[in-house]
């Protein structure tokens, strides 16, 4: 038997899911898709997460580890690299 802490467990979480949002959404995918998008629309958003079979959680967190977008703390504001608050 084998035993690990709860700490260990959401350590291998993260990793099982950022791996899995890597395999699913490739960066380069992710480019082809938003090609012609305002990745600070959320309709965009919804429709790439659509297109991928993703959750929209999934996807702006990809968007976030790529650098590609912001989320402002507490509110549903997308920012883009550029237009990131200081």
């Amino acid at each position: 038997m084998f035993c690990r802490s709860g700490e260990d467990l959401k350590g291998i979480e993260w990793q099982a899911q950022y791996f899995a949002g890597c395999l699913l959404m490739p960066q380069y995918i992710l480019a082809e898709l938003k090609k012609g998008r305002d990745l600070s629309k959320w309709h965009h958003l919804y429709k790439m997460a659509e297109e991928l079979g993703v959750t929209i959680s999934n996807l702006t967190h990809r968007l976030q580890d790529l650098g590609w977008i912001q989320l402002g703390d507490r509110s549903r504001q997308i920012y883009l690299p550029e237009a990131a608050p200081g």
